[in-house]
């Protein structure tokens, strides 16, 4: 039992450890401004439906509602404008979660572990956490449900709340129903109770998950008749399931009894409003061979490359802490235990191969490895002053020697990240993009009606943004032909298009478009970048496109 004063203090430094990650990720978005976007224009979108009432736009089946409701919230009472919440937002509940894990730390190898496994998880790795996307925010819930869980002595009532956690964070992101299936299994593989009871209790964590994720299925059921809890995940595997290339799956012309379209258009714009029709498990299986050998792929490039990556994020010394945290007799280890913490990150890895190994998606995965790290360090500073005792025994000595080495990999640590920070600089090509978009923006903005449709880039920052647009007014940009972008753009209602230099990494076919090229009636040009001077400048092309006869008519 820790005494009162060994608590006073512990929590002293936990607090020390929030007040440096916060300002150590606050000091990363101040140097590296401007950011990418990420998906915050679309969260921007949705917290604005919100906050007007627009209900058509509020319901999203691919941007979860809970994060835009958050941050609707904190616009409003703190007067922030939604971009510079989120990223607050962010900061905030990443630097919390150094609390549960700590919990977790504490629980499977002791109050030391745990504090330098807050410590490592704060002090590191900034880009994520100042990332547009709300990985922190439904983290902070998964992560103090694995405290719970990690908890001794196990209780029924830690199983419930944990649940609920991640049944609430499913809510915000849908790789929360891993989680609570996660928890459901160590509940289910862990408990002493009897084989009825476990069984009611597993239907009641489902119950659980239904109930705080009922806002969603529930609209979903009344939009397209189809009960799914989950949906974003079950349109996901579709897309990044796919025979053919993922980017032409997603923005590739497709036909369908209505018309041209883009999977693209469909779930970023429309709100994934009209599920996939086919069955996916038909689907997968007649793909099996491609998805096969993707699959495991990408579950080799994660195994191999991102896991050394991501301990690498922490510092490279965390690479030879987690092998020092495996060097243990077998009385040391608590297999009954340790293992759900190694089955926690093989889950993580097994479920985001099946999507994409993209680096936030491995989010949960990073307090995995903070805990091995700080255990490693542990097991480092134990081995030191086992050999240190056996040159010095009897002598304080040996415990300079075995805190010296701790002292080393701990500046090593500080030294990494610091200096890090310290060399952090924006990227040019983006602010210069941000730079150009905005001032193309106020050049135009009094031009443009507001309830007009643009069709251009998609992400991951839209001329939209910058001209204060709501995402839904957006066409997509599509894999097309040169004569095709237009048919697509006025078939669509879009009454401009803009084109940029990026644009041609996709679809080259837009070249004689971004240079202004295309002789047509059909397209005026209101600004561009000449081809002379794109070596200098970043290229765009701004059209005012007209509109069939029949379709002007409606639209009056």
């Amino acid at each position: 039992m820790e005494s009162r004063k060994e608590k006073i203090t512990t929590w002293t430094l936990l607090a020390l450890v929030f007040i440096a990650g916060m300002l150590f990720k606050w000091g990363y978005l101040k140097r590296s401004s401007p950011l990418t976007l990420g998906d915050l224009y679309f969260y921007q979108g949705i917290a604005q439906a919100f906050l007007a009432g627009d209900w058509e736009h509020f319901w999203h089946f691919h941007f979860y509602p809970l994060y835009p409701v958050l941050l609707a919230l904190c616009h409003r009472i703190f007067s922030t404008d939604f971009i510079s919440t989120a990223r607050w937002l962010n900061l905030i509940f990443d630097a919390l979660s150094a609390v549960p894990i700590y919990l977790i730390g504490k629980s499977l190898y002791g109050n030391r572990a745990g504090l330098f496994s807050a410590l490592f998880w704060s002090l590191c790795w900034p880009k994520i956490r100042a990332y547009g996307d709300p990985e922190p925010v439904y983290g902070f819930f998964v992560f103090t449900g694995f405290a719970l869980m990690f908890h001794q002595p196990e209780r029924v009532w830690k199983f419930l709340i944990a649940v609920s956690l991640a049944s609430f964070a499913g809510l915000i992101k849908s790789e929360s129903m891993l989680f609570v299936l996660f928890f459901s299994l160590m509940y289910l593989l862990r408990s002493k109770e009897s084989a009825r009871k476990k069984i009611v209790l597993l239907i009641i964590s489902a119950i659980i998950y239904l109930g705080f994720t009922s806002p969603l299925w529930v609209k979903y059921y009344q939009i397209t008749g189809k009960f799914n809890p989950n949906p974003k995940s079950r349109t996901l595997s579709f897309i990044y399931n796919y025979k053919d290339n993922y980017q032409v799956n997603l923005y590739g012309l497709k036909e369908d009894g209505f018309g041209r379209y883009s999977n693209a258009q469909r779930i970023y714009i429309q709100g994934d409003r009209i599920p996939i029709q086919d069955s996916l498990l038909s689907h997968l299986w007649q793909n099996r061979k491609n998805f096969s050998r993707a699959y495991l792929d990408k579950l080799n490039f994660a195994l191999e490359k991102y896991l050394k990556f991501l301990l690498m994020r922490i510092f490279p010394a965390s690479i030879f802490l987690s092998i020092i945290y495996f060097i243990r007799g077998k009385r040391n280890f608590d297999f009954e235990r340790e293992a759900w913490l190694w089955l926690w990150a093989i889950s993580v890895i097994i479920s985001v191969s099946f999507f994409d190994v993209l680096e936030r998606f491995f989010y949960p995965l990073f307090p995995v490895l903070t805990i091995i790290s700080a255990k490693g360090l542990m097991q480092l500073i134990d081995l030191s002053g086992y050999v240190a005792r056996k040159f010095y025994p009897d002598s304080k000595l040996s415990l300079i020697i075995q805190w010296s080495i701790a002292g080393f990999f701990i500046l090593w640590f500080f030294a990494y990240n610091l200096g890090g920070l310290a060399n952090t600089k924006p990227n040019q090509e983006l602010a210069k993009r941000f730079q150009l978009k905005t001032k193309l923006a106020r050049e135009l903005k009094f031009k443009i009606a507001p309830n007009s449709k643009i069709i251009c880039r998609g992400f991951p920052e839209p001329i939209t943004y910058f001209l204060g647009i709501p995402f839904w007014q957006m066409i997509v940009l599509p894999y097309a032909q040169e004569r095709e972008l237009l048919d697509y753009a006025r078939e669509n209602g879009a009454r401009y298009m803009f084109i940029e230099q990026d644009d041609l990494k996709k679809i080259p076919s837009a070249e004689r478009w971004l240079f202004g090229e295309v002789e047509t009636k059909n397209a005026k040009i209101l600004s561009r970048i000449p081809r002379e001077l794109s070596g200098e400048y970043y290229a765009y092309a701004f059209y005012e496109l007209s509109m069939p006869a029949d379709k002007e008519k409606k639209e009056k």
